[in-house]
């Protein structure tokens, strides 16, 4: 079962994340959410691969206060994943909505690489 306060730390990584610009990216046919969702990838993963696009975005991810909880939420497995997601909404929105901002470039490159790492 996913306690409240996972839910709430997921939801809030997810976020702070995708303002970021590190978090999403994916393939042309799934939305931004299900690309991270169905992602095979690590946090060490997006980590690794957001270092060769950029040292200083991976630097900032790295460092980052949600990094734990971000970690775990890609650490859980897919159907946790998607529980967490369809209890947040409008993060869901946020994050599709970031693939149409600056930054999204780099989320897509890290997620389309981040199998590499």
């Amino acid at each position: 079962m996913i306690s409240r306060s996972s839910t709430t730390k997921v939801a809030t990584v997810l976020g702070a994340t995708a303002v970021g610009a590190l978090l999403f990216g994916g393939v042309a046919t799934a939305t931004p959410a299900e690309t991270v969702v169905n992602t095979p990838c690590s946090f060490s993963q997006i980590v690794a691969a957001t270092y060769a696009q950029d040292e200083e975005e991976g630097a900032a991810l790295a460092a980052s206060p949600m990094a734990g909880s971000f970690a775990a939420f890609l650490a859980a497995p897919v159907w946790q994943r998607q529980a967490i997601l369809a209890s947040q909404p409008v993060i869901v929105d946020r994050v599709n909505a970031f693939f149409g901002g600056p930054g999204s470039g780099l989320a897509r490159t890290v997620f389309a690489s981040c199998v590499d790492y």
